[in-house]
């Protein structure tokens, strides 16, 4: 097993790095994997949905672009059949 001092690259701060199947692979540093995981790393924060956004989403019978688009409620497009695929007033 290699020593923290020879390690190099990601694997020098990886959680991983006991019992990695790489490490024995490789022979120069990692500057990518797949299986990098730094201890004591919080995950992002889940933001919370604008409370339009979610209020549009509730409306599960519209197709195509009008399903998510915040300016359906004024729009004279969103009750095409089959939905609406192109539109320059998309937001």
């Amino acid at each position: 097993m290699n020593s923290p001092e020879t390690l190099k690259g990601l694997c020098q701060t990886c959680g991983h790095v006991e019992r990695c199947a790489y490490l024995a692979l490789c022979d120069h540093p990692r500057m990518q994997c797949e299986e990098f995981f730094a201890p004591g790393a919080e995950p992002a924060p889940v933001r919370p949905q604008a409370p339009e956004v979610a209020a549009l989403e509730a409306d599960a019978g519209l197709m195509g672009l009008c399903a998510n688009c915040q300016a359906r409620a004024e729009c004279s497009y969103a009750r095409q059949p089959g939905g609406v695929w192109f539109c320059e007033e998309y937001r």
